[in-house]
């Protein structure tokens, strides 16, 4: 797959922030955590990018510096990002507190944090069906009650909650799949097509997307 052409489902995430949510950075330093293919980075602004993945996908180049890390021990300095993203990793990660606190570490007071994850329950209808691809993903848990992801956040962060409901996306993502295996550039338009009757049907709490900014210090 060429470097710049996501999977289909990061395609489709990149849909809900960039058209729904209206993620854009336009200056500062940004860190993506879990970065993939390095496709959602490398369009946005800024003086200094930063993509970091256990095992990374993406190459350097327009700006933008590739890091081999884990995202629950940052290899940066304390309040070193104006922005951070962290779309769909915190689900694969056993020490979930641990990694939040170390995304908060690295932000800016009054810098953001993107954070992104599946709402806990079954992906599918059948719940073995679900158990595989949670295997085959490499998650530790199918999601998180809002109530308990919340918990994991450090005091002086103020936190905004967005639901994205996908039933469409959900249903078709099997065919997505398989029409990926032949054609990753049509299971891309597939993925297109979901996002559009997802946003217009809005229903469901299917993905929890937070904007947490680090509170401003004092005194």
């Amino acid at each position: 797959m060429p470097e710049n052409s996501p999977h289909f489902a990061a395609y489709y995430r990149w849909l809900i922030l960039s058209q729904y949510l209206n993620v854009h950075v336009r200056a500062g330093s940004v860190l993506d955590v879990g970065c993939g293919e390095g496709f959602f980075l490398r369009r946005q602004g800024g003086r200094l990018k930063i993509g970091v993945d256990l095992a990374p996908r993406a190459r350097p180049g327009e700006g933008m510096l590739i890091v081999q890390a884990d995202g629950v021990d940052l290899p940066f300095a304390d309040r070193s990002f104006h922005t951070v993203f962290a779309f769909d990793v915190i689900e694969h990660v056993v020490e979930d507190r641990a990694f939040v606190e170390s995304l908060v570490r690295v932000l800016k007071p009054g810098g953001h944090l993107w954070l992104s994850t599946p709402v806990a329950k079954s992906y599918f209808l059948s719940g073995r069906l679900t158990r595989w691809a949670m295997e085959g993903w490499g998650h530790q848990r199918v999601g998180y009650v809002l109530h308990d992801l919340l918990r994991l956040f450090p005091s002086g962060c103020h936190i905004q909650v967005v639901f994205w409901g996908a039933p469409v996306f959900r249903l078709l993502y099997l065919a997505l799949w398989a029409v990926s295996r032949l054609s990753p550039s049509l299971a891309r338009l597939g993925a297109r097509f979901c996002f559009g009757l997802d946003r217009l049907l809005s229903r469901g709490r299917d993905h929890i997307f937070l904007k947490v900014t680090r509170e401003e210090e004092t005194g």
